[in-house]
């Protein structure tokens, strides 16, 4: 009897703790599944290697920001180099042209090298409403054609006006004589005057030269009318 109580007892208390067993198993499958979302979130928080996208990305991104090279290796100006520069301009041959600009109606003039002109392209830009003329263009940039201020004047039925300078003086090809701003007044004035004054005496002795002509022509014929004559005195 006594055994039989104790086997009775056992499976009673293996029946009573059989559902804590299970519940238990539950609880920690529970947490176990609770867990998991925070573990994924732990994982999302690390860093991931870098892709060679976003490397490349921030290779290109970091140096764009860099202040742009130049093409060529430049050096600041120094005061030999205007030097040099200015006295080359001084040397070399060049051409200063005066024009009206149309759209704006200013007046300027401007220093152009004769190789620029007849070898390259060459433009002007007005002083007043900064618009860029072409003078020359040998390049072909502009125009079709190789041409001069000469032949974009002609196109359109203009000339151009030459002249040429001697010391103090512009010497135009319309006879115009006039004199260069910033020299002397004095010694331009008594150039002017030399010439007007050469002018004038090249005129009176043409002028005398013509009246001794017609002198000795109305004495030859004159001398003619006594040779028809020969008895009158």
């Amino acid at each position: 009897m006594a055994s039989s109580r104790r086997l009775v007892q056992s499976l009673a208390n293996r029946v009573t703790h059989t559902p804590l067993i299970a519940h238990s198993y539950r609880s920690q499958s529970l947490k176990f599944s609770r867990a998991t979302p925070f573990t994924a979130v732990c994982r999302s928080t690390h860093p991931k290697p870098p892709s060679l996208l976003s490397s490349q990305f921030r290779r290109y991104s970091s140096t764009s920001t860099r202040a742009p090279s130049p093409l060529t290796d430049s050096k600041p100006a120094t005061p030999e180099d205007a030097a040099q520069n200015a006295q080359r301009r001084s040397e070399e041959r060049a051409f200063q042209i005066t024009f009206t600009c149309k759209p704006c109606g200013h007046r300027s003039s401007h220093r152009i090298s004769q190789h620029g002109y007849y070898k390259g392209t060459v433009l002007i830009s007005c002083p007043g409403c900064k618009n860029r003329h072409v003078i020359s263009d040998h390049l072909n940039i502009f125009m079709d054609k190789k041409s001069t201020l000469e032949d974009i004047l002609s196109e359109h039925g203009q000339t151009l006006l030459k002249g040429r300078l001697d010391g103090d003086m512009e010497w135009w090809e319309d006879g115009t004589v006039r004199a260069v701003a910033g020299g002397s007044d004095n010694g331009v004035q008594g150039q002017i005057g030399q010439a007007a004054k050469q002018q004038e005496n090249a005129g009176v002795s043409q002028k005398q030269e013509q009246e001794q002509a017609q002198e000795q022509a109305q004495e030859q014929a004159q001398e003619a009318d006594e040779i028809k004559q020969p008895g009158h005195r």
